[in-house]
């Protein structure tokens, strides 16, 4: 079975909605600041209920596959997030919120498509949870190598990653273990939309002032968002027929794990402990990301109709 249809298209809407909303309703910006936080930490918490119980218990039969999800979110993905902004970049804002947003674990989204029959279920989930966890060791460590110089304090970026990271993998292991999981699922669809829209109408309502007064480093950062999603996507799929020659189940994960980042954690880091240009490169990632995974669903879906023929 393909990803749903129906949840995949009511979050799209929801996303365009959003950004619509913040571009040309920027007003509730204020009140979206104080929102955001709690926001990441509903939707990180809700999305890790897909995780059946008793997913944590073994992490050495997770650890192959988080490996490969570490590899592909940090060491690839981050590594060209953050060297191609070292040298195209000039506003340090706008550098910083690169840096933040190479260090943050794959995006939640990505767990739309384990219905897939072109994923491998298991080692797309075990990818994805495995970046979570490297998250509490390359976020800090990120903050300390590429954020040292600048006006802040690394322990407050640590302490949220802690609070949006930590807190939900808890919570959502509480709540499948005392049963508390269906009485969670009859709202979770909106509890989704809903934080969903809270989180990028923020982005869209703080940023759009940066992105009207047009510069060089912003068509830098469109640049970057779009080679560390779509043309890498592309370029992982190209090395594989090339060289490695897996299997299209083992392939898309790591093209999920590789292009898709969860920028609305960084954009939310960004408006909590800096200022609001530095979440905008978390803005574009996302923007991209969206266009990013409308790709993999249509490639998806148009496989499996080409199987069923």
């Amino acid at each position: 079975m393909a990803p749903s249809a129906g949840h995949f298209f009511s979050s799209s809407m929801i996303f365009m909605l959003s950004l619509l909303c913040g571009f040309f309703l920027p007003q509730g910006a204020f009140l979206g600041k104080w929102l955001i936080l709690p926001a990441l930490a509903v939707t990180v918490t809700l999305n890790l209920l897909k995780f059946p119980r008793g997913f944590f218990r073994k992490p050495a039969a997770l650890f192959y596959s988080s490996l490969h999800g570490n590899l592909m979110n940090y060491v690839i993905c981050g590594s060209l997030v953050i060297l191609s902004g070292a040298f195209l970049i000039e506003k340090q804002e706008l550098w910083m919120g690169l840096v933040l947003v190479a260090a943050m674990p794959a995006s939640l989204q990505s767990t739309h498509f384990i219905a897939s029959p072109f994923v491998d279920k298991n080692f797309l989930m075990t990818g994805i949870s495995g970046t979570y966890f490297g998250a509490l060791l390359f976020i800090p460590l990120t903050g300390f190598c590429f954020l040292k110089y600048a006006q802040i304090s690394v322990w407050n970026i640590s302490l949220l990653v802690l609070l949006l990271i930590c807190l939900p993998i808890v919570a959502s292991r509480m709540a499948i273990e005392n049963n508390g999981i269906q009485a969670i699922k009859k709202y979770e669809d909106i509890g989704l939309h809903l934080c969903e829209f809270i989180i990028y109408y923020t982005l869209a309502a703080t940023g759009v002032s940066y992105l009207v007064h047009f510069s060089i480093d912003i068509v830098f950062t469109l640049i970057i968002a779009f080679s560390a999603t779509i043309i890498l996507g592309f370029l992982i799929r190209k090395i594989d027929s090339y060289f490695l020659h897996e299997h299209d189940d083992k392939v898309n994960p790591l093209i999920i794990l590789g292009t898709m980042k969860n920028s609305g954690l960084a954009g939310g880091i960004a408006l909590t402990v800096f200022n609001p240009e530095v979440a905008v490169p978390a803005l574009i990632f996302s923007f991209f990301t969206f266009i990013n995974a409308l790709w993999l669903h249509w490639t998806f879906r148009h496989g499996e109709a080409l199987t069923d023929h």
